[in-house]
């Protein structure tokens, strides 16, 4: 669609970082806006926003938002709410409007509590690891494709946490996504405290072990620089769980050029304007536009690899 592909063409690639087998490459863009919306953690600070299961009728699948502020708040894909009756993640990224309040869909990320431990959600500065966000990604985009909605497939994302949590050595009783960040936040923190923002970014390409896994582009620097670290730990999960690619590398030029060419549907969006979603044997991911801009846009390799990915452990890296 013309719209990424517009969002795409200012953008140039800084110096890449490196932190042992984590590279995140800066997306510039000397032309940015200045966002003028809050994100949910600046939301959630200034008691702008409240977050509650579905009135009378919880669900999985759902919850539901009352932004009090005269401001817009982004809801980024895959950033972690807590509480309520269980943890959950965004499906997709939403701009709730000022004195909006809206239905949002998520995914669960805590398998084992049906049971109200806070009556609100509240926001742990978390986001869903960067592989389940990819399947996620994948599994919302045919949801939309074939029935309209934006559910993931909830079981396989139960599935993906539990078999991550035995790779890393992590035992919870409620199946939370939470106790890898908790048990690795060291580790993590490392990740966080090595790679910095730098003036001009938008986004970042990520790679693990050399070989890339995705991008988040955004629309305004300071919103790059708020989201960032969110996003890095994400991705260093990943790293700690650790990935061997047999496959080619692929350069970030080339990567940036299949976002801009691949083929795309656009939805009504949730909050304000068009959902897009792109997916295909070369790349996954989706975008959200308002104002004739593109907000936030997240593109990832497919999430199951080209054959002859394995996943292992080093424990070393922890």
């Amino acid at each position: 669609m013309q719209v990424i592909a517009q969002a795409i063409k200012p953008i140039t690639c800084g110096p890449p970082q490196n932190y042992r087998n984590l590279t995140v490459t800066p997306l510039l863009n000397a032309k940015a806006d200045v966002p003028d919306y809050w994100t949910l953690d600046e939301a959630f600070t200034s008691h702008a926003i409240r977050a509650t299961e579905i009135p009378e009728v919880a669900n999985v699948s759902e919850i539901y938002l009352e932004n009090h502020s005269q401001r817009a708040v982004l809801l980024l894909d895959g950033e972690e709410l807590v509480g309520a009756m269980q943890n959950r993640v965004f499906n997709v990224s939403v701009l709730a409007r000022a004195f909006e309040t809206l239905t949002a869909p998520v995914s669960c990320v805590e398998s084992g509590r049906w049971s109200l431990s806070t009556p609100d959600f509240r926001s742990e500065s978390r986001a869903f690891y960067a592989t389940g966000r990819a399947r996620k990604a994948q599994q919302v985009t045919d949801a939309l494709c074939k029935t309209g909605s934006r559910r993931s497939c909830q079981h396989t994302v139960w599935d993906d946490i539990e078999k991550k949590a035995v790779r890393m050595g992590c035992q919870t009783h409620s199946g939370a996504m939470s106790v890898m960040y908790e048990d690795y936040a060291s580790a993590l923190n490392a990740y966080t405290d090595v790679f910095e923002w730098v003036p001009q970014q938008v986004g970042a390409i990520f790679r693990i072990n050399a070989q890339l896994r995705g991008l988040d582009l955004f629309d305004a620097p300071d919103t790059a620089r708020k989201l960032m670290p969110k996003l890095i730990q994400s991705y260093a999960l990943d790293a700690l769980d650790d990935w061997h690619d047999v496959t080619p590398p692929l350069s970030d030029s080339a990567f940036l050029g299949i976002i801009s060419e691949a083929a795309t549907r656009s939805f009504p969006s949730l909050g304000e304007r068009e959902d897009i979603r792109f997916t295909s044997r070369r790349v996954v991911g989706g975008a959200l536009s308002a104002q004739d801009r593109i907000i936030h846009l997240a593109a990832f390799l497919p999430p199951q690899g080209p054959p002859g990915w394995t996943i292992g452990r080093r424990d070393h890296l922890t």
